[in-house]
Formats: C-alpha cells, sequence, structure tokens
C-alpha cells in the first residue's frame, strides 16, 4: 500500500522518560516516541528521540533513531542511517516492505543555507544510499519547508514544499525520476495539501481555490488532478451538498484527505463545521476516476478517517467524553488492550493498512506506547520499543499552574501565586503524574486521577477558605515539588448565553425538544443542575471550559420556560427560552 507521512515538527509523547542507560538530563530530554507506520501486516517503521549522553546544548539533548520491525513489535533493529546527521526533522516514507526514503535536514549556525541529505533503501534499511538535496527558496534567504515525501514506485517521487508568513504563502515541487538521485523543479502546485500519485503521470492534491481569492493561508477547497506528473493541474469538481437550512455562520466544506486505488477508484474525505462542537463529515466515492460521485455524511465533534483497502475505518470521539470508537459503515467498535485490560488512557486515531491490522497511539500513565491491531480494533496490545517500554517514569514535577510557569530562568516566575475561586478549576503542567494521584493545598486533599498526559485538571473544593496554600502532588512514585496557590472567594453562578446549532436559533431563543444546546456563563461547578422550570436535568462541566451542553428534555410541552442553574455556589439568573 502506499503509504507517506508529513513532516512532524512536535512529538507525539511529552511524556516518555529516559533509559537508564543514559545519564538524567532535563525533563524534555526524554525517550519518547515521535510517529510510526504500518507499511504491511506486521512490518513498519517508528521514530524515537533518544537522549544523547553529553549533549552539546540543551536543545540538542536528544536525537532521532529510524526503527524497523517485522514481527509486529516484538522486535525492532535500529536502520538509523550513520553516514548523516539527524539532529533535526525527518520525513519518511515507504512505498513497501523494501524501498524507502528518509528525508534529514540541519540548519547552519547562525545563518546560511540549510543542509539537506535524502537517503534511500531497497533492502528495509539495512544499506542506504545519500544525496544532497538543495532547499527551494522563495526569496534570496526564504526557503521553503518540505512539507511531504511520496513515491509512487521505486523511481519516480515528489517532494512538496511550502514558504509561509502570516501574510503569504507559496508552495514548490520537486520531482525525480531516478529514484531521488538527482531532482527537477515543476511549476507551482496548486496547493500544499495531501499528494498521491498512482503512475508517474497521473496524481491528485488537495489545494486552494482555481482563481487565487487573496487569503494569505493555505487552503483545501478543491481535489486537483494531473495528467502530465504534475506539470498542469485542473480541479476534480466534487459535489458536496449544502446545508439544509442556509446559515452565515457555518463554514464552507474542506477537504482533509484521500486514497485513489487506480485510475477510477477513489474515496475523498471533507468536512464543514456546522457549530463550534459538530462537524459534518462527507464521504465522496468514485469509481469513474471523479466522473461522478456517491456521497453520504454524518454528524461529530471528531472523526479522522483511515483508509483500508475500499472502505474507511472512522476513529470517533465526542465532547467532552474523547473517548475513541472506531466505525465501520454502520458497525461501532470500543478497542480495549489485548487480554481484556481496559483502556484506561487515550487511545488517538487509528491507522489501518488493511480491515484488521493498524496502529495507534496509547496515551496513559504519562508514558505514550504504540499499540497494534490484527482484529480491526476490537483490541490493541502494547508494541513500544524496547528504549522506549523500558524507560522509567520520573517521580511528579509541577512546571506550571494555570498557565504560569512555576520556575522562570532558574528561580519563582512571579512573587504573585496563581489564583483560583473555590469551586474553580485548577490545571497543572508537569510530568509524573499517573492514573491515581494526591493533590494537597493546604490541609485539603483532592484524589485527581491521571489524564494520560502531562497535566492534572480538578476541581478546588467549593467550600474552602480563602488564602494562600502550598500544593503539591503525591502518588506511588514520589511527592512533586511545592508551589503556592491562592484560593479566591466563589465565582457568581451565571448564565450569559444560551446557544443552539444555527445563530437564529440564539438569536430568537427557540429551541426543540430533544436537540442539543449550550450554556455558557460564570460560576459553573463539577457538578450542576440546569432547570427548565421544574424540570432538572444534571450536568458535568467540561474540564477548562465555561460551557454546559445538554439536550433539552423531550418530555417538555411546547411553551416558554425559565432556565436557570443550581450547584455547590447557589443558584444563578433566570434566561426565558421558548421550547417548540
Amino acid at each position: 500500500m502506499l503509504r507517506s507521512l508529513i513532516f512532524g515538527f512536535a512529538l507525539l509523547t511529552p511524556a516518555a522518560a529516559f533509559p537508564q542507560a543514559f545519564m538524567p538530563h532535563p525533563r524534555d530530554c526524554r525517550a519518547s516516541l515521535r510517529e510510526a507506520e504500518l507499511v504491511a501486516p506486521g512490518i513498519g517503521w517508528a521514530i524515537v528521540e533518544e537522549p544523547v549522553a553529553q549533549p552539546s546544548k540543551e536543545s540538542d539533548c536528544t536525537s532521532p533513531h529510524l526503527l524497523w520491525t517485522d514481527t509486529n513489535g516484538e522486535t525492532w533493529q535500529e536502520i538509523t542511517p550513520a553516514h548523516m546527521p539527524v539532529r533535526d526533522d525527518l520525513a519518511v516514507f515507504f512505498l513497501d516492505q523494501s524501498h524507502g526514503w528518509v528525508l534529514s535536514r540541519e540548519w547552519l549556525e547562525p545563518e546560511g543555507e540549510p543542509r539537506s541529505y535524502l537517503l534511500s533503501t531497497d533492502d528495509a534499511g539495512k544499506s542506504w544510499r545519500s544525496v544532497t538535496l538543495r532547499w527551494p527558496t522563495f526569496w534570496e534567504h526564504e526557503y521553503m519547508r518540505p512539507l511531504q515525501v511520496f513515491f509512487c514506485d521505486r523511481l519516480h517521487g515528489w517532494i512538496v514544499w511550502q514558504w509561509h508568513t502570516m501574510h503569504s504563502y507559496r508552495q514548490a515541487l520537486l520531482t525525480t525520476e531516478d529514484g531521488g538521485s538527482t531532482w527537477r523543479p515543476l511549476p507551482e502546485p496548486p496547493g500544499a495539501g495531501q499528494l498521491q500519485f498512482i503512475s508517474p503521470q497521473q496524481g491528485w492534491m488537495i489545494g486552494g481555490p482555481e482563481e487565487p481569492d487573496g487569503i494569505p493561508v493555505p487552503q483545501a477547497e478543491n481535489l486537483w488532478a494531473t495528467q502530465d506528473g504534475g506539470l498542469h493541474w485542473r480541479v476534480v469538481k466534487v459535489p458536496l451538498p449544502p446545508v439544509a437550512v442556509p446559515d452565515p455562520f457555518i463554514r464552507d466544506p474542506y477537504f482533509t484527505t484521500f486514497r485513489f486505488s487506480d485510475s477510477g477508484h477513489g474515496l475523498v474525505v471533507a468536512e464543514r463545521q456546522i457549530s463550534g462542537y459538530e462537524f459534518q463529515v462527507f464521504t465522496c466515492a468514485t469509481e469513474d476516476g471523479g466522473k461522478t460521485w456517491g456521497i453520504s455524511s454524518f454528524e461529530v465533534y471528531h472523526a479522522s478517517p483511515s483508509f483500508a483497502g475500499h472502505q474507511i475505518i472512522w476513529s470517533l470521539s465526542d465532547w467532552p467524553d474523547r473517548g475513541l470508537s472506531l466505525r465501520s459503515g454502520e458497525h461501532i467498535t470500543s478497542p480495549a488492550l489485548a487480554g481484556g485490560v481496559p483502556l484506561h488512557g487515550r487511545l488517538r486515531d487509528v491507522k489501518f493498512f488493511d480491515d484488521s491490522n493498524g496502529w495507534s497511539t496509547y496515551d496513559h500513565d504519562e508514558r505514550s506506547d504504540l499499540v497494534a491491531t490484527t482484529d480491526g480494533g476490537q483490541t490493541f496490545a502494547i508494541i513500544s520499543p524496547e528504549v522506549v517500554a523500558r524507560a522509567p517514569l520520573p517521580p511528579p514535577a509541577i512546571a506550571a499552574v494555570n498557565g504560569r510557569s512555576t520556575f522562570m530562568f532558574g528561580g519563582p516566575s512571579s512573587r504573585i501565586p496563581p489564583y483560583v475561586p473555590a469551586g474553580g478549576l485548577l490545571f497543572l503542567i508537569g510530568s509524573g503524574f499517573l492514573a491515581d494521584n494526591t493533590v494537597r493545598i493546604g490541609s485539603r486533599t483532592v484524589q485527581v486521577p491521571g489524564d494520560s498526559g502531562r497535566g492534572l485538571r480538578f476541581y478546588v473544593p467549593v467550600d474552602m477558605t480563602p488564602g494562600t496554600f502550598r500544593l503539591t502532588v503525591e502518588n506511588n512514585r514520589g511527592t512533586s515539588n511545592s508551589v503556592q496557590v491562592e484560593v479566591r472567594p466563589p465565582v457568581p453562578l451565571q448564565i450569559r448565553e444560551i446557544r443552539g446549532t444555527s445563530q437564529r436559533q440564539t438569536e430568537e431563543q427557540k429551541f426543540h425538544r430533544g436537540q442539543k444546546i449550550w450554556i455558557r456563563g460564570t460560576g459553573f461547578l463539577k457538578d450542576n443542575t440546569v432547570w427548565f422550570e421544574t424540570q432538572s436535568v444534571p450536568v458535568s462541566r467540561p474540564e477548562g471550559y465555561n460551557i454546559l451542553h445538554l439536550v433539552v428534555p423531550p418530555t417538555l410541552s411546547p411553551g416558554d420556560y425559565g432556565v436557570y442553574i443550581t450547584n455547590g455556589a447557589g443558584k444563578s439568573n433566570v434566561i426565558t427560552v421558548h421550547i417548540e
């Protein structure tokens, strides 16, 4: 199966620890899984950031390593090309189980032309050939960045580049006909989105409008096609249906990804934001190269597609729960770990190779592991490379409280401590947090489950006396550093706005029985009750948001209702709505 990977500029895992074989470095210098790709059942690669023994500076304390498995993660082999610098970004593309390319770059200091290297292998990384690649420029000293490497066979390949600022952007496209030894520029492509070729001549790309509209951001309104290897492009018309009820606040649809299995059969995915919390997702299928389309859609908070043969397996999550489920057609699967162990962290979007085999990242207990499924997503097994799996987790450490750093330049960032109202939300950023943690605020304790990442979110007891307190986090790995927190009196409970799925509903305050609505305001606690006169609806506040979302009780009779909220802090104001 043809595979490509966009350049990764941020680590997929922020919280794995350094292996025992190395001396401890600062906490940001720990072994971690950056990205991984399955190229055949049981066969794939992963990029792992590993600490270096003697970093020249803190920013160079890790180095990316390319690993390979042909046993679905039971064993991993290092295939990092030994004769090139790998200090910065890597773009990796494997065409099949043998043929692959790695684009590596490093910047000259303090200024200068970036040195980049394209390496290729035809034996799954046992040996590599290297060429130096010159980066395209937009202005004399403005270099474009590589976004995607793609090969349709072992000789013909393309690299998409982009230069982008707040006010402008440009793209470039290079092509090779000898496996990457030499490259030549093509005319500027219509975009910088996903690129796929099924032959040296025929390809597709997600790009912008036919007539540039002057908006200085990359756009994805169209699917473009070429029949001459990228010299010329034309728009492929995909007739996405309009919204059922016109609304100026609903955004235009845009394309996100696609896959063509041959010149006729293709699947294209688009989405449209229909509210602040929901998207309409389109599946567009063609069997005649885009002349006609069959289009279906559904609405969801988050949906990430993965192409598995001639179908799409969707990774779905709702808000604010965000638990992952998998959808194939109308069939929904709730994944679990192998052996019936429940997921107690967050499973990220799954990328399938076929309808049985897929890989994903599992964030749990501040560790991010690579996991694999061989049964279509029903169960997953952890297959992380040993350097990630064996890394000991550090004791807890608090780096920031509600967005304010606890230390800066070796000392306290401010003499004024972070503050939070009684009953309000505290967000701790740091490391070493587990599934079970005890937060101590003065003499009070709060049991806080870990959120499978670097943060802890919890509500300060609403009955806590205002004052300044020392705060620590404890778990079975130890006790964190101590920080100061000021607890202030509770925020008044108030409704500011009740929103529906359209601006018209919001302005007229008219809603339907059984529909989802959102309430914005202040003073919401973890547990709240929304009242429609005497009809009550228990509602939990999403962590980090002054918003409550709920469904209008379907048992209400049509008419006007006074809506208000109660919680441990008291009773809110009343807003009248009309229920139809």
